[in-house]
């Protein structure tokens, strides 16, 4: 039967050897035996491992084991496993197919034992097995010795999935760290998946059989993929993304061109709104539809987030993913103070100036914009709802209405660029500016006819129909 092992402070074990031990040996009809591991005053230490004991895994019949306060995306934030030092090469084992590990920040801060450490290994028979939304960073080997990320050991292990996992700041005494080493291969059917994960300071290594490697971020990919491999939408800090053919596979991008931050102990790898990654991915959701914080992707950027950098370095959209995540009601109070220290992503009502605040990393708190702007360099773009944009283009740039909009919810435009802007419709919606209507339908518009132009609009019927409310300049409305 299907059955809950909790691990944290006051939860029913420990420590999460103590819960996976309990979990039947034989899997078969057991449904799904889920881990939930809470937060523990003391933290996550040592290793722990699915390597031995268990039996008849299959699609219905598996373990899975899960952070339930949420990283937001971010290093040393939500459920962190710290394995210390220790001699052991390997950090955590899984041998066993259908296991689901997700969510967690994993860390060990230095390896004392042979060349090939490991902080997370997967051996036979790890079929089918899934590892997403995992930070894994903050490693070092002994002299001599090298490291890695994630080694898939070399046998055949088919319909393996890592996405939406970042792996950075690996320390390598010899050679050069590697992000993922995997030397098992998939099958014609069931391909190994590595998709939408970001290595900023780290190798790619993968040259076996039946590989799907795609939307991906790393430093640089090494022998990546055998016969019946699809290499697609890559991106590397050097010039070895598109050295295995495939389409949409870009190089020579630097990872600080590309993420928010890249220096050791402050990382942050939501992309910046310059960044190459941010129209470069595509499609994935055959294999998953959401990215490393649980927003459901649309775009599919390349690497673990689907967001990116809204204002001042610090990404609006990782708070609010991050209360989605939690289980359980969610309860505004006010504070009167804001202490440093307090939880990635806590809210607190300031009354003394009746904002709402939003703690970031640090423990600063700031002052949500609850309007965020962007300002668009390409020459197309998908309006988000109350969003807003500043057109800044020497050609034209054309904004599209989003498909789905809620009653009363507001979209603004400011040009910049010589090329003006035009406001673009979905099949279905009209925009009424007050006595004039667009043509219904993809054929209406609203296009700027001086620099500066301005307007703000209301969705005054779901989805079909937006009124402006304001407007600066000469509008054409056709």
């Amino acid at each position: 039967m299907s059955a809950i092992y909790t691990t944290g402070d006051g939860k029913s074990s420990a420590l999460i050897q103590t819960a996976i031990d309990l979990i039947p040996g034989n899997l078969s009809v057991q449904g799904h035996q889920w881990v939930q591991v809470y937060a523990k005053a003391s933290g996550y230490s040592g290793r722990f491992d699915s390597y031995s004991g268990f039996s008849n895994a299959s699609a219905i019949d598996y373990i899975d084991i899960e952070a339930m306060v949420s990283h937001g995306g971010s290093r040393d934030q939500g459920i962190v496993l710290d394995m210390n030092d220790n001699s052991d090469f390997r950090g955590i084992i899984f041998a066993l197919g259908y296991v689901r590990f997700h969510g967690f920040c994993v860390t060990r801060s230095l390896f004392k034992a042979a060349t090939g450490n490991t902080i997370i290994g997967i051996h036979d028979p790890s079929s089918y097995m899934q590892i997403y939304d995992c930070l894994l960073y903050d490693s070092n080997a002994d002299a001599g010795q090298s490291i890695r990320g994630f080694y898939v050991y070399d046998v055949t292990i088919v319909g393996l999935l890592i996405a939406n996992c970042q792996i950075f700041n690996l320390g390598a005494i010899s050679g050069t760290p590697e992000s993922i080493r995997s030397l098992g291969q998939g099958t014609a059917g069931n391909k190994n998946v590595f998709a939408n994960n970001v290595f900023t300071q780290s190798t790619f290594f993968a040259n076996k059989n039946y590989l799907l490697v795609k939307n991906n971020y790393a430093s640089s990919f090494t022998s990546l993929g055998g016969a019946n491999c699809s290499i697609t939408y890559n991106i590397s800090s050097d010039a070895t993304a598109d050295d295995w053919g495939g389409t949409g596979n870009l190089i020579s991008k630097a990872a600080a061109n590309q993420f928010v931050s890249v220096t050791p102990g402050s990382e942050d790898l939501h992309i910046k709104s310059t960044s190459d990654c941010w129209r470069a991915g595509a499609d994935m959701s055959a294999y998953f539809t959401t990215d490393c914080v649980g927003t459901t992707r649309s775009v599919w950027r390349t690497g673990a987030f689907e967001s990116r950098e809204v204002f001042g370095g610090q990404p609006l959209i990782r708070t609010v993913e991050g209360i989605e995540r939690l289980r359980g009601p969610l309860t505004l109070k006010e504070i009167s103070t804001f202490p440093t220290g307090s939880t990635l992503g806590q809210l607190g009502f300031d009354a003394s100036d009746h904002t709402l605040k939003k703690c970031e990393v640090g423990g600063v708190w700031t002052t949500i914009n609850a309007f965020p702007w962007f300002e668009v360099t390409e020459t197309t773009g998908t309006m988000a709802v109350n969003t807003g944009y500043i057109a800044n283009n020497a050609a034209l740039v054309t904004l599209t209405l989003p498909a789905t909009s809620a009653q009363g919810i507001r979209m603004r435009i400011a040009g910049k660029g010589a090329g003006l802007w035009k406001l673009a419709q979905n099949s279905g919606q009209t925009v009424h500016f007050g006595t004039v209507d667009s043509t219904t339908g993809t054929a209406g518009y609203l296009q700027a006819l001086n620099k500066y132009d301005c307007i703000e609009l209301v969705c005054i019927t779901a989805n079909t129909d937006f009124v402006i409310t304001s407007s600066v300049g000469n509008i054409d409305v056709e």
